[in-house]
């Protein structure tokens, strides 16, 4: 929370689960906070990719809402308090033209006290891109090319559609363990 007193709405002081484990409370908690005076509370203990990657190595059921409202519901009941939030990210081609590497970003607050759900999202250009590299050389330019380490790489040994992969590599001697 930022420095002085906490907004005044029913909020203020209030315990919110997030339920992640890829670290999107470091992006919501400082927006949130100082907004509603309350305490986004990371919640551990349960693997969200049961739910659907982004990988598509375990396909999502239902729709981008959906699997938003259960990671709050799933965090509510884990944290032990009746407000939740989660976030749940979509990649695909830009609505406009389809060319585009697009990323569609969906929040959901429950408040079960009130019986609300908001929902809002941000969408915009991702950085979404791969290739098909053969040699360690090519595979480290390209890697310097899409920004890694910053932005993790995503492993597949024998191109898109293989279930074998490695994801969220962030250093360089994991890019280098994971090349085939």
């Amino acid at each position: 929370m930022t420095d002085g007193p906490p907004p005044d709405t029913p909020y203020a002081g209030r315990h919110v689960a997030l339920l992640t484990q890829h670290g999107k409370e470091r992006v919501i908690a400082p927006v949130i906070e100082p907004a509603l005076g309350c305490l986004v509370e990371r919640v551990r203990g349960y693997d969200t990719d049961r739910l659907g990657t982004f990988t598509r190595s375990i396909p999502r059921a239902g729709t981008q809402l959906d699997a938003a409202r259960k990671k709050a519901r799933i965090g509510i009941e884990l944290a032990g308090v009746p407000l939740g939030l989660a976030s749940e990210g979509s990649f695909g081609p830009d609505p406009m033209l389809g060319v585009i590497p697009w990323n569609v970003e969906l929040l959901v607050f429950l408040d079960d006290e009130s019986g609300i759900e908001i929902v809002g999202f941000s969408q915009g250009r991702a950085n979404h891109a791969h290739l098909l590299a053969g040699e360690w050389a090519a595979a480290e330019a390209f890697a310097r090319q899409v920004g890694f380490p910053a932005h993790h790489l995503v492993v597949r040994p024998e191109g898109e559609n293989d279930p074998r992969h490695r994801k969220g590599i962030a250093g360089w001697a994991d890019l280098e363990a994971a090349f085939p």
